[in-house]
């Protein structure tokens, strides 16, 4: 099962706000932050991760008057940000201080509190914002207990009974219809009387206890009196709990959001003001001014939008990362500086990357062949990358290799990268593979670029070198690890073009090979992304020096342009796509054979066309039905013409054919007919 960071993070929400579903205790998320996604999923329920986000956004957003653009991209924008944040290496002052303790303390829990402050704006006494707002600025809010500071339960039990004597009591006895509007509620006032007490309150149970006294109420005629800002408040009580609970810092927590609000720390402050101007756009659309310059740069304006979205996310981040302690270095490493060490970190984190979003606009399908098409108009930065240099990452080795640097652990991760680039770049691919096979794993720091890195090469390298070991759903360690720290890589996939016509929503949701929300498409996905990443990586590095420039733009680096990236290069994994650029050819071969006139709406004349085509000798049963990509999940004919551009840009390389794939894929028609006839089948098979 893929397993995601910001996926855990959503699941405690969910449970927190008492949305989830029960599930065993063997299904639950794991505790540690590395591997805590185990939500579990019955084969009827594969596509609930949207609807996940739905229930949390339509629960958390009660009571706001927001602007809709802050509202829509609220999680989507702290998935971005904690996404680029799991990629960052942290180099902390105690290298033996917990990882997830110092993102907790220095990320998560200021991005917490600004989040509050954002959307306690323009809220009501129904919004759970609202109340979280208040309850933070009770006096006696903190408890010590065991030196530790922790949520004083009875702080926030004294103000839910004064928001229910206010909000409740108060209108019943002036309404004087009841003598006793507690009977109304006993439920509710006796789980409240439980709150400061040994054990943890569940908003399950909340809901629960709210719902049996407001179906009371409504029994008596007094649905006037509902109990929404009250189960907001309670709800904000739970919440507050559960955070003093995971994080053990609620003092830290505390003191943080009541900075945030009167603004005495600058850097919350700039966190503050980024935040919300990131949230208060829409990513959707673009406007004029990006119509021309795409024009004049002769990429898609929407792709400008989506970079716009990606630097103001990385803004973002920038303010976060400012909140961490900068480590004290070894004195005789003064020379390089802690500012050229993260410079030196950061270009590493670039070695191994996906070209920019431009790329796939340079390259040109001639007569079934991808090749480079030159655009005058593009920006040289776009064109130029550098090129793998071990000399370039010396001070890395020299912190790896000196054992009274306190700081050797956390370097030496890095030495297994830099021996698997410089054994590609010398086209030594069984000693990398000897370097991935002897790593160990928990030599890696949880946080960091280094993780995916290394997963995208050993993704690449089996591919290239050891295919036939290659299983299905064999990479799920290595594909996890891409999915966890990749950050805000920036590949623009384009959906099918059949939305437009023919094909539906649901049915592309279920069967796209790269885009359907079954989680075990999201490994076809992510595996997809590595191997196009891959590519790129060893196109650039093994560039022979008569295609490098030296010192390009000032720099002081190696970089090579796009019209000189060696795809030449046996460790490239070519012809990914050749079984079915072939099974296309047969299918075009033969259109004259069969009856294509078939009665879309029949399910029998759609199975019995592909019953046709074998009878015809064009293609059998097994080539229609089974994958036609390696190891990748659900990758038949019918489902892989979906999509059929989007796999040619991430499975193929310059020097590819896939002339039958493009020339088949631009038959709408034909492609409707495979696709239904796909459909059918393989509703009829799961039901056997």
């Amino acid at each position: 099962m893929m397993t995601h960071f910001f996926a855990a993070f959503l699941y405690f929400v969910e449970k927190t706000l008492g949305l989830s579903k029960p599930v065993r205790s063997s299904e639950k998320p794991s505790r540690d932050g590395e591997n805590s996604y185990r939500n579990a999923q019955s084969d009827d329920d594969k596509y609930n991760y949207q609807v996940t986000l739905d229930k949390i956004c339509q629960r958390l957003h009660i009571g706001s008057s927001l602007s809709q653009n802050i509202l829509s991209n609220h999680i989507d924008i702290l998935e971005s940000v904690c996404n680029v944040l799991v990629r960052k290496d942290i180099i902390t002052k105690d290298p033996l201080e917990n990882e997830l303790n110092v993102y907790t303390k220095n990320s998560i829990i200021p991005l917490i509190c600004t989040d509050i402050y954002i959307f306690k704006e323009q809220s009501s006494e129904e919004s759970i914002y609202y109340h979280l707002d208040e309850i933070l600025r009770q006096e006696n809010l903190i408890l010590i207990k065991e030196g530790q500071e922790r949520f004083r339960k009875l702080t926030a039990q004294k103000y839910i009974r004064e928001l229910i004597k206010n909000n409740y009591i108060l209108e019943f006895c002036e309404s004087r219809k009841y003598n006793n509007p507690e009977l109304f509620i006993q439920e509710l006032l006796d789980y409240l009387n439980e709150l400061h007490k040994k054990g943890n309150q569940t908003c399950k149970t909340l809901n629960e206890k709210i719902s049996l006294c407001q179906k009371r109420l409504s029994d008596c005629n007094l649905n006037s009196y509902n109990l929404n800002s009250i189960s907001a408040a309670y709800t904000a009580v739970i919440i507050l709990q559960d955070i003093d609970n995971k994080t053990g810092m609620f003092g830290h927590f505390h003191k943080t959001y009541n900075q945030v609000v009167i603004g005495s720390n600058p850097l919350l402050n700039n966190l503050k003001k980024t935040l919300r101007f990131v949230l208060d756009d829409n990513y959707d659309e673009f406007n004029e001014e990006d119509k021309a310059l795409g024009k004049l740069l002769g990429l898609p304006p929407l792709l400008l939008v989506k970079e716009r979205r990606i630097e103001r996310i990385n803004n973002v981040v920038d303010c976060v990362l400012r909140l961490f302690d900068t480590p004290l270095m070894p004195p005789f490493k003064e020379k390089f500086g802690f500012a050229k060490l993260k410079e030196n970190l950061d270009l590493l984190s670039h070695m191994v990357y996906p070209p920019p979003a431009p790329y796939f606009y340079s390259l040109d399908i001639d007569n079934g062949h991808i090749n480079f098409e030159h655009n005058p108009s593009e920006n040289p930065t776009h064109a130029n990358y550098i090129v793998f240099n071990r000399d370039y990452f010396s001070t890395i080795a020299e912190l790896a290799d000196d054992p009274t640097n306190q700081y050797q652990d956390y370097f030496s991760q890095y030495i297994p990268l830099l021996e698997i680039l410089d054994s590609l770049q010398r086209a030594l691919p069984e000693k990398a593979l000897d370097v991935i096979d002897n790593i160990n794993e928990f030599s890696l720091s949880t946080f960091g670029f280094n993780k995916y890195a290394l997963a995208v090469l050993t993704i690449g390298l089996l591919y290239n070198k050891r295919a036939s070991e290659i299983k299905n759903i064999s990479l799920l360690p290595q594909v996890n690890d891409t999915l966890n720290h990749e950050g805000n890589i920036s590949i623009l996939l384009y959906r099918s073009r059949f939305l437009d016509s023919w094909l539906s929503e649901d049915s592309y949701n279920k069967h796209s090979v790269i885009f359907s929300l079954n989680q075990y498409r999201h490994y076809n996905l992510y595996l997809a992304k590595a191997i196009y990443c891959y590519n790129f990586t060893i196109a650039r590095h093994t560039t022979p020096a008569s295609g490098i420039h030296y010192n390009v733009f000032e720099q002081p680096l190696l970089t090579v342009d796009i019209h000189n990236l060696n795809y030449d290069s046996k460790l490239i994994c070519h012809n990914l796509l050749e079984r079915l650029n072939i099974v296309c050819g047969k299918v075009l071969s033969g259109l004259d054979k069969v009856n294509t006139g078939v009665d879309l709406k029949d399910p029998n004349a759609l199975v019995n066309f592909v019953y046709d085509l074998s009878r015809a000798k064009i293609i059998s049963k097994n080539e229609f039905m089974s994958n036609l990509i390696h190891c990748i999940t659900d990758s038949s004919l019918g489902a892989c013409l979906l999509d059929y551009l989007t796999l040619i840009m991430l499975f193929s390389v310059p020097g590819d054919n896939v002339n039958n794939i493009i020339k088949l894929g631009e038959k709408s028609d034909v492609v409707q007919l495979l696709f239904l006839a796909y459909e059918e089948l393989s509703s009829r098979m799961s039901k056997k």
